[in-house]
């Protein structure tokens, strides 16, 4: 029993399993506005864009820059969501591509499906606020 455990343990250490703690929502560009945009909840008026990097946060720190974020909103009427364009890197950066843009498209709520490598890691509630 210990050596299937001991087994369990390394396999999951291998593949990154257990490791995922959260998403860290660092706002990047966003009009002077009232807005939420963390991974408990998410806030932003009708009519609004912003540009938010969705950085994998394992216990141990940021997760490695292979890791896969994809971010799909139940209700595209609501909340609009796509890549943003790509930056040119600095020296040393990696190609990792965890920046998106959040539109509110429309009033009304929604939830926002966090998947990290392919899987379903939480849903967001997603409030877009009428101005």
């Amino acid at each position: 029993m210990r050596r299937l455990i001991g087994v369990a343990v390394f396999l999951g250490a291998l593949s990154g399993c257990g490791d995922f703690e959260r998403i860290n929502f660092i706002v990047n560009s966003a009009p002077p506005v009232d807005l939420i945009v963390t991974y408990d909840q998410i806030r932003i008026p009708e009519g609004v864009a912003v540009i938010t990097t969705a950085e994998p946060t394992a216990t141990d720190g940021v997760m490695s820059r292979d890791t896969t974020v994809v971010l799909n909103a139940a209700d595209a009427a609501v909340l609009g969501v796509a890549f943003a364009l790509p930056q040119a890197l600095e020296p040393g950066e990696s190609d990792a591509h965890w920046s998106y843009v959040l539109v509110g498209a429309q009033a009304g709520s929604t939830t926002l499906t966090v998947r990290v490598d392919d899987d379903v890691k939480k849903e967001i509630p997603v409030v877009v606020e009428a101005q």
